[in-house]
């Protein structure tokens, strides 16, 4: 993996990925439903990226990283740009995943305590891409960028419109009136693997039966959620059993979570990529 001198950010391509002579168009890529679909469907109309971003916490499900080498041979299939991904880390600290920051801080992840503020997305996944795309873009000031939310998030594009966006930012799948199911649908008819929710594998904003299936399904990433979450809990961040904040369920612990069955329609996670 290569490191940007005198940065925090580094890339497992090298840092002059080509640039185009016309206003390049970057995609964030989450590498969950939303973002591959926007990906086939941007294909499925002709229109081609030039820079293809993931960020990647160190931390996220298994599944993910397995769909990684999936899409990278899609997208040379298609004539697509590789993949670029990139990834936040801390020279002082030497955490290498979110999952180290919450180990080594004995807190969990930053969305536990307050839904609406998501700093750890924004530093280990919005910063790191933001800073990789203005280090390639060097002097230019004209970029188009896609994002991945569904047709029924708009509350989403809302909060990221407030924020600013530094360039010209364009959400296809609400464009072309795509929700979740027509996200999936089409990735089905394209011939790929529909990839798991983008998310950390403690990712606070899990559904019960979510967490129920992290436990069946990946033991490994579930025992090292609940590490973190006792860490939390014997740490001097803890506020006692009176708190707000009990564990990565927020309210409740998920070392204690009976079991509980899926639901028959899976609704949608409350934290992805922006």
């Amino acid at each position: 993996m290569k490191q940007f001198t005198g940065s925090y950010w580094a890339s497992d391509l090298p840092s002059d990925v080509e640039l185009p002579g016309h206003a390049p168009l970057m995609v964030s890529c989450g590498i969950g439903v939303d973002s591959v679909a926007m990906l086939v469907g941007m294909k499925n109309r002709g229109i081609r990226p030039d820079l293809i971003l993931f960020a990647d916490t160190g931390s996220e499900k298994a599944q993910t990283y397995l769909y990684v080498p999936v899409l990278r041979q899609w997208l040379r299939d298609v004539a697509f740009p590789d993949l670029v991904t990139v990834k936040y880390f801390g020279p002082r600290a030497q955490d290498h995943s979110l999952a180290d920051s919450c180990r080594r801080k004995a807190m969990l992840p930053d969305i536990a305590y307050a839904f609406g503020r998501r700093g750890c997305s924004v530093k280990w996944k919005h910063d790191p891409m933001e800073a990789w795309r203005k280090r390639w873009l060097g002097d230019r000031t004209e970029a188009d960028l896609a994002i991945g939310f569904d047709a029924t998030e708009t509350k989403r594009t809302f909060r990221a419109e407030l924020k600013g966006q530094t360039w010209n930012t364009s959400y296809p799948l609400q464009d072309w009136g795509w929700n979740r199911e027509r996200a999936e649908a089409e990735i089905d008819a394209e011939g790929l693997p529909v990839p798991v929710k983008s998310a950390c594998y403690m990712c606070p904003s899990m559904k019960k039966w979510e967490i129920q299936q992290l436990r069946e399904n990946d033991p490994e990433a579930y025992a090292a959620a609940i590490e973190i979450e006792e860490g939390f809990r014997a740490g001097k961040n803890y506020r006692g059993p009176d708190a707000t904040v009990q564990g990565l369920g927020c309210s409740f612990q998920w070392g204690e979570l009976d079991v509980i069955q899926e639901p028959a329609a899976v609704p949608e996670c409350q934290l992805t990529l922006f």
